[in-house]
């Protein structure tokens, strides 16, 4: 029936709605991870949830589909142990790289924006959900355009829409065709179309598939097609697979022109697992490889590029004399004689008293009888021997079906096998059973190398001699065997064989193929692929065995042994706080008691009120969840003793998971923290579990605070407790302890015993000298035994780690406000600018200005502050006679005997100290200052780390000194220095760039080593 037709003709069928979607448990290699998610009820969400597996880790997978191969085939979508190990199985699969490091993979799948949440950890074992979300990230990218899905073979949506037509069968009756439009409208009746819509020049691409697969299984559940929800995604998957969809994945070049992989120091050789370490390590997909290799070609993969004759290897009787052969004939006796005789092109070798003698076809054994019977026509009592020299070369063609094929230049000690080794081996479109030796004047030899690659065995191998010329004929019929058989591979069939002989052939099946279905896919009469299957097993029927295993098998059929199914049918699991989780063997009658023996099997700290067991309630197989008291079992309680049913999950749980019961203490103990409560748990008890208090634990007081827990809320209660009264065994005051509650325990008040100080330099004991609280610095200098007599108490440097917390702020605001004035002022200096001249005299001021935020932000804050220190008699009780604080510190130095003068003048450097010397005094002895100099921004730091500026002493007038205690006359330049002084001359600054005298005077600070205080009020 052609041409366009309506809906309503098709007559859609409907059926009962299916209560539940029942997960396959023999054919479904996602069914662990599942059954947490089909909790039985008929909501499509479901469905779907469980479906979003199924694209994973199912069979058929739709993933596997989509990429073009299955788990078996790519080697890590399931059987990958790590995420590392995934990362570089996908990212060779997509394309990003050949023989990556994990690191490298991972950072080639990181880069087109495949990278899970939590990122990737190669450590890390791969989980369902770790899969579900790295396949949606690549659906994601290739979205973006970061990677590109490739189908191998065009398919529109339009044609997709006619197969699944058929495939659902909404008509009553066959039809021969229907038009695109007819089956878009009928799927689009029944909800069966993509969210986009239908588009029928598209083609079928990853988002399609899922959008289709989601609706079909929606509208089976509606009952709008008569398929159940399993039924609906087998049709849709398997349809996907007949049309070979997406079947590569490639970068997506506008994101990876031309970009190298990083070539890696040593290259990444993946760790293939044979067939065997698969099976016995449980990690064989349930799915058949198809990607199989024909058997024996890559015996010549590696074929010597050149051949050199051999020519010193012995030669056996057999060997065949022929021109070119070269050897010795050695004789002793009554005759001593050594000749060295070459067959020449007649065949002939000329021998001294003998004369010439033709050998030519004669075998070396034959050749060696021959010489001494010609040799005993001449002499007598004498004996011979023939060694062989140089062998002669042959030429021998190599033709037909050859990788190479040509004439060659071989030793004449060369067989067949030698000479396609040479040639390369027959090429894949050549025959490895039937490959003929033609020789003239004889009949064709043959030879099966079947016979040699299988059992060694080389009788056929025969030697070639000059002229001989090996040919290869086509391929004969082939067949295929793949899956569970020992050597999966294309064999050549040089002779009719039967379903028995072809596995034989592929070494017979495993232990874990499934016999009773062999599966052989067919072309019949070149019109049409048929399924035929096979059942092998030891069945009661022999008869029906024998016909099985008789059965013919036809050029390029396709033999499938399908694994058994994965899931152990008489199994229990048991998983959480126990010393050996795994599974079971499931024994009728078999209870909770039979596993859980006795404590010993429990780890430490295990929760003993409170198990569970996950089970799962057939036929649709949904998860429920059987609580029980896991000591009431141990106990021999028959009410908690469960029984036991195929595929139950035991869970315990540490005392601390699934309703833990908890007791803590905090404060003054050894090992405070939070502890299993135990019914019966009394207060002595939770402190000899936290090691007991600590030595300087306050025992008269402690405070347990309780807490119960309402539906209404949580109310706290405050207990005061006798520690000493409790320790001491009172049992009116070790109380019984409740779940949640806290004892804190405290410390002895005002116990400071980190509380130091320390005093160094020029006192009789110096060192660090553990302070009360209140205790003044002259405490400390008394201590110390007081001063010595070098001891210059002008230049001591008192620091507090209080006033360095200080300093480092006010650092941080002035570093803050200095980026501020740069930035604002250098936009508004350059947007002024006129010139380029101008602009670039700016830019290297933004520079000068960046490095000294560099400067000021790397600069050492010691928490220095200005103290003056005096006689201690003196000292004692005055201003600067502080209470001290944890970690102060004084250092007193020896008198320097030098002053410093830094900054713009002629000659920056130290003076000795000369006393009643003014500063004017010293700016003379060094030269005096600079033009660049600014005079009124001159100052001395005094060695006590206090700071006198010229604009405080003005020049020009007469001014009382404090310190001096005397009139100065001539103001800030007649000031009298003191030992370790340091005269500080900035240099100008214009308007502009003031921020230049502070980078001057950083460098003065640098350069004299000294840091100014702070006054104590700061």
């Amino acid at each position: 029936m052609r041409g366009r037709m309506s809906a309503k003709k098709w007559g859609l069928q409907s059926s009962e709605c299916t209560q539940s979607f029942i997960p396959y448990q023999k054919t479904w290699p996602g069914f662990n991870a599942a059954r947490h998610i089909v909790a039985g009820s008929c909501s499509v969400r479901s469905v779907l949830m469980a479906l979003a597996i199924l694209v994973l880790a199912s069979y058929p997978s739709l993933a596997q589909q989509r990429f073009g191969s299955t788990p078996s085939e790519t080697g890590f979508a399931i059987e990958a142990s790590s995420q590392g190990e995934y990362a570089v199985g996908w990212a060779e699969k997509l394309g990003l790289g050949e023989n990556l490091f994990e690191q490298e993979a991972v950072a080639a799948l990181a880069e087109v924006g495949i990278e899970p949440q939590g990122g990737w950890q190669p450590s890390s074992k791969i989980t369902t959900d770790f899969l579900t979300e790295l396949f949606e990230l690549t659906l994601e990218a290739a979205q973006k355009g970061m990677v590109t899905l490739q189908p191998d073979k065009a398919a529109t949506q339009g044609g997709y829409a006619i197969r699944l037509f058929q495939k659902l069968g909404l008509f009553k009756e066959p039809t021969i065709d229907i038009s695109v439009e007819d089956a878009i409208i009928t799927l689009s009746t029944v909800g069966i179309k993509p969210e986009a819509g239908w588009q029928p020049n598209s083609k079928v691409d990853a988002f399609f598939l899922i959008d289709i697969l989601k609706s079909t299984v929606e509208a089976a559940k509606r009952q709008a097609i008569s398929v159940t929800p399993e039924e609906a995604y087998s049709i849709v998957t398997s349809l996907s697979d007949e049309l070979q969809i997406l079947k590569g994945v490639t970068p997506a070049e506008k994101i990876r022109p031309g970009v190298p992989v990083p070539t890696p120091r040593k290259p990444f050789e993946p760790k293939e697992r044979s067939e065997i370490e698969k099976l016995l390590s449980g990690r064989t997909p349930f799915l058949v490889s198809t990607k199989l290799k024909q058997f024996g070609y890559d015996i010549f993969e590696k074929s010597l590029s050149a051949f050199a004759p051999v020519t010193d290897v012995p030669v056996g009787p057999n060997y065949t004399i022929g021109p070119g052969d070269n050897f010795i004939v050695t004789l002793w006796g009554r005759i001593n004689a050594k000749s060295t005789v070459t067959v020449d092109r007649n065949g002939e070798i000329a021998l001294p008293e003998v004369g010439v003698l033709n050998v030519s076809g004669m075998t070396f054994a034959q050749l060696q009888d021959y010489l001494r019977d010609e040799f005993s026509r001449k002499f007598t009592d004498f004996k011979i021997n023939l060694t062989m020299g140089k062998l002669r070369t042959i030429r021998v063609f190599v033709v037909g079906e050859v990788q190479a094929p040509g004439s060659y230049t071989i030793s004449s000690l060369s067989t067949i096998i030698n000479g396609l080794m040479i040639a390369g081996g027959p090429s894949k479109n050549g025959t490895l059973r039937k490959i003929r030796l033609l020789r003239n004047e004889s009949e064709p030899a043959a030879i099966d190398l079947y016979d040699f690659l299988l059992g060694g065995e080389k009788s056929e191998d025969v030697r070639l001699q000059n002229g001989d010329t090996i040919f290869i004929p086509l391929i004969g019929p082939v067949v295929a065997v793949a899956g569970n058989v020992k050597r999966p591979a294309i064999y050549e069939m040089a002779k009719p064989m039967t379903l028995a002989g072809v596995l034989d052939l592929a070494g017979g099946v495993t232990y874990a193929g499934w016999l009773q279905r062999v599966q052989v896919e067919r072309v019949e009469n070149h019109q049409r692929r048929i399924v035929v299957d096979f059942d092998i097993s030891q069945s009661p029927d022999i008869d029906s065995q024998d016909r099985a295993m008789d059965a013919a098998v036809q050029d390029g059929d396709l033999v499938k042994v399908f694994p058994v199914s994965p899931f152990e049918q008489n199994v229990v699991y048991i998983e959480g706080h126990v010393v050996r989780p795994g599974k079971y063997e499931l024994k009728p009658g078999m209870k909770l008691s039979d596993i859980l023996t006795s404590y010993e099997a429990l780890l430490p700290q295990a929760n003993l009120e409170y198990a569970e067991i996950e089970r799962l309630v057939e036929p649709d197989y949904h998860p429920i969840v059987i609580p029980f008291n896991v000591g009431k079992v141990l106990e021999g309680h028959r009410s908690e003793d469960i029984e036991l049913a195929r595929l139950d999950a035991i869970r315990l749980f540490r005392w601390d998971e699934k309703g833990k019961r908890s007791v803590s203490v905090s404060g003054m103990v050894y090992r405070p923290g939070e502890y299993r409560f135990i019914p019966g748990m009394k207060l002595s008890e939770l402190l000899d579990a936290a090691g007991g208090p600590g030595k300087n634990a306050y025992l008269q007081t402690a405070e347990l605070t309780r807490r119960h827990i309402t539906q209404t809320g949580m109310e706290t209660e405050k207990i005061n407790i006798d520690l000493e009264k409790v320790l001491a065994g009172d049992p009116e005051r070790n109380i019984l302890l409740q779940d949640y509650d806290h004892l804190i325990v405290r410390s002895i008040p005002e116990l400071e015993f980190d509380r130091n100080a320390a005093i160094f330099g020029e006192v009789r004991f110096p060192g660090i000298y553990p302070v009360r609280r209140g205790e003044t610095l002259s405490s400390v200098i008394q201590r110390a035994g007081g001063f010595t007599k070098r001891a210059y108490l002008k230049g001591a440097v008192f620091t507090r780690e209080s006033a360095k917390v200080v300093q480092r702020q006010r650092m941080d605001e002035l570093i803050e406000q200095i980026k501020e004035s740069v930035l604002t002022g250098t936009d508004r200096a350059i947007s002024g600018a006129l010139d380029e001249e101008t602009v670039m005299v700016q830019e290297l001021t933004l520079k000068a200005q960046k490095e000294l935020l560099g400067k000021l932000r790397a600069a050492r804050i010691d928490g220095r502050v200005v103290i003056k220190l005096t006689s201690l008699d003196s000292f004692k009780g005055s201003k600067y006679d502080l209470e001290l604080e944890k970690g102060d510190s004084l250092v007193i130095p020896e008198t320097p005997g030098i002053v410093n003068v830094v900054g713009e003048v002629f000659n920056p450097t130290a003076l000795l100290y000369e006393k009643d010397r003014t500063v004017n005094y010293c700016l003379q002895k060094v030269g005096g200052i600079t033009k660049e100099a600014d005079k009124k921004q001159i100052s001395i730091i005094k060695a006590d780390g206090s700071v006198i500026s010229i604009a405080q002493k003005n020049p020009g007038r007469v001014s009382w000194d404090s310190e001096s205690h005397q009139w100065l006359f001539g103001g800030f330049m007649n000031i009298r220095l003191s030992p370790g002084d340091t005269i500080v001359v900035p240099r100008k600054t214009d308007k502009f760039f003031w921020l230049k005298t502070t980078k001057d005077i950083t460098e003065v600070l640098f350069q004299a080593a000294l840091t100014a205080g702070v006054v104590l009020a700061l």
